[in-house]
């Protein structure tokens, strides 16, 4: 018995090793908004790469005296449905200044179209972005 524990230990132990490792799995996210929740998510390859011609997702920095620096976020599903919003915390800009042309982005906004959650991800299993 004593064995039997310590093998099914050792085989959970390097089963558990790669745990996070994504070097071959690939995944292509395309634009998925839901407008009833006020949230959208997309992987920048995945949006880019679409085979239709109305997907898309984008960030808008802009600075000015009057209300300093704020980004507009939005997105475009396959079905022209689109999700804005604006933000000017400086988490969520940092945030957003971070993502890469293979990130992955998720936004939540509130009924006034301010962005409320903004999530960015680099992984290794994100679909590349193509020109």
């Amino acid at each position: 018995m004593k064995k039997r524990v310590l093998g099914l230990g050792v085989v959970l132990a390097v089963l558990g090793a790669g745990g996070t490792a994504w070097a071959g799995y690939r995944d292509s996210i395309p634009v998925v908004l839901d407008s009833a929740n006020r949230t959208f998510y997309a992987s920048m390859g995945g949006a880019r790469n679409a085979t239709d011609s109305w997907s898309f997702v984008e960030i808008v920095f802009e600075s000015n005296g009057v209300f300093g620096e704020r980004a507009l976020v939005a997105a475009r599903n396959s079905s022209a449905q689109m999700g804005v919003c604006l933000t000017t915390s400086a988490a969520h800009l940092a945030a957003l200044r971070s993502i890469t042309d293979d990130g992955y982005l998720r936004v939540y906004w509130d009924a006034n179209n301010n962005c409320t959650s903004i999530e960015v991800r680099a992984s290794s299993y994100l679909d590349m972005r193509t020109p």
